[in-house]
């Protein structure tokens, strides 16, 4: 069995990194803006352009944010927000048993990709670490998943799960991640599932039917 899964918001957490950058990118201007509901707009599925417009930016805001958020947010200085999800390397170890595990992500710098895999300590845990264009995520991942032959896909997005779909293999997409439990449920994804944990058992059950 190959097992592929996705490192941001699946493995490692995504709120810190992602709201100090856009925070620093309009730091301001920070007191004009509804930050919570910037994160909580995101994790109902707009991109930052869309939750920083409905919740207090103006359009100069926004084109600075998306500037600094291009040239920063995959740099060292915000990928140290980054932790390790509670409970994934046990996940990772229950997984192996069953297959090597592929590390898929999407990333516009692989150099900086691999450091921090490599600063969180994590670098050990796959079989092979891959990324992909952010210009067309879900094509991407498709193609790897082809090529890589993968039978599961782990990951936090309804674009994970349009990928995994694509190609007929099996989905396990998390709610505590990029998005909501409610989004998810909206856009069709079915089952999701709230821990690595419910995730590995889920799998274990489907081996063992």
């Amino acid at each position: 069995m190959n097992i592929g899964v996705d490192l941001d918001g699946t493995l490692i957490s995504c709120a810190e990194k992602q709201m100090y950058c856009l925070r620093d990118a309009l730091k301001n201007r920070e007191s004009a803006i509804d930050w919570e509901a910037v994160w909580n707009s995101k994790r109902e599925g707009a991109n930052n352009v869309i939750a920083l417009r409905a919740n207090g930016a103006t359009e100069d805001d926004v084109l600075t944010a998306k500037a600094y958020w291009a040239a920063h947010i995959e740099t060292e200085a915000y990928q140290k927000y980054d932790q390790v999800t509670a409970g994934a390397a046990e996940a990772l170890q229950k997984l192996r048993l069953l297959g090597p595990i592929h590390l898929i992500s999407a990333r516009r710098n692989q150099e900086n990709f691999l450091k921090q895999i490599m600063n969180l300590g994590i670098f050990s845990w796959f079989d092979s670490v891959q990324s992909v264009n952010e210009a067309d995520v879900a094509e991407g991942k498709s193609a790897v998943f082809r090529k890589l032959q993968i039978d599961l896909y782990i990951g936090d997005t309804e674009v994970d799960w349009d990928a995994v779909s694509a190609i007929n293999s099996t989905g396990y997409i998390l709610s505590t991640g990029q998005r909501s439990y409610e989004f998810l449920n909206a856009y069709g994804v079915k089952p999701i599932y709230t821990s690595l944990e419910q995730v590995v058992e889920k799998i274990y059950a489907s081996l063992s039917r």
